[in-house]
């Protein structure tokens, strides 16, 4: 299963090239890691990839500039740890629940992103469609 978030942009082509990681690194499931956001704790944590699997989801090393991005591949194991009752990070929670069970979770570092937050973002990303009107 393929998740993501509504509110992320991403560089062109780069959840075509996350799956096809994902697909040829035979893992469970994945997670995308991107340099632009960084880690920005409390909201964004970095995310340790060590051999091209995820070791950590929520890393607090500050030496550590790969921030986990939106963008997650849930095979059957990852899946099978979902808790509905572990707010406020579910995913991160069950993939590193498979993570520490044994579960090969890939890494796939991705280009950098947008996160539109506020209604003006959603404007700025939009203005140059808007402009063709």
């Amino acid at each position: 299963m393929l998740v993501t978030a509504a509110d992320t942009v991403y560089s062109p082509g780069d959840v075509g090239r996350f799956l096809e990681a994902w697909a040829a690194s035979s893992a469970d499931g994945a997670i995308a890691g991107r340099r632009l956001p960084g880690p920005a704790p409390p909201h964004r944590f970095g995310l340790r990839v060590e051999g091209g699997h995820v070791t950590r989801v929520f890393d607090e090393d500050p030496a550590n500039g790969l921030a986990a991005a939106p963008l997650w591949v849930l095979g059957p194991q990852a899946a099978s740890r979902l808790c509905l009752d572990d707010p406020p990070w579910e995913l991160g929670n069950a993939f590193q629940r498979a993570i520490d069970d044994g579960t090969p979770v890939a890494g796939v570092e991705i280009g950098p992103t947008r996160d539109l937050t506020r209604p003006i973002d959603l404007i700025r990303e939009n203005f140059t469609y808007l402009r063709g009107l």
